[in-house]
């Protein structure tokens, strides 16, 4: 299945080259760089997948996450973070999250966390999968 993915992180090079990683597997339909664009595009484009970092300008990954799925947004989402504190971990998925991927971790994990949210399941690093059993 090739998802439709929309990338979030406030580093354009890191996004520049998240959609080379991905584009041969998925269809990145955009990238944004704060918060606001995030509603915004994730609202006109409707993708399958947003990958999202936490921290970014003007609304963080978490809020922009809430406020898309009390808008019914059928979009599935991926936190992409170098933040591995287990309790936000927990409160992303409380707030929608299917998926976790530190930013440590390689391609392949990252386009398997994409393969299984797409297909509506979760996804967690194995990182940090043991701390949160």
């Amino acid at each position: 299945m090739r998802a439709t993915v929309l990338l979030a992180d406030d580093h354009k090079l890191f996004t520049d080259g998240l959609q080379k990683l991905i584009a041969p597997k998925h269809e990145v339909i955009g990238a944004v760089c704060n918060g606001r664009e995030l509603l915004e595009v994730a609202q006109q484009r409707k993708p399958d997948v947003v990958i999202t970092d936490l921290s970014m300008p003007f609304l963080n990954g978490l809020d922009a996450m809430r406020t898309l799925r009390s808008a019914k947004l059928r979009t599935k989402f991926i936190i992409l973070t170098m933040h591995s504190d287990i309790s936000l971990v927990v409160e992303a998925f409380r707030a929608g999250a299917l998926g976790y991927v530190l930013k440590i971790c390689g391609t392949d994990e990252l386009i398997k966390a994409v393969h299984c949210v797409a297909k509506g399941t979760t996804y967690i690093t194995p990182l940090l999968a043991g701390d949160l059993i």
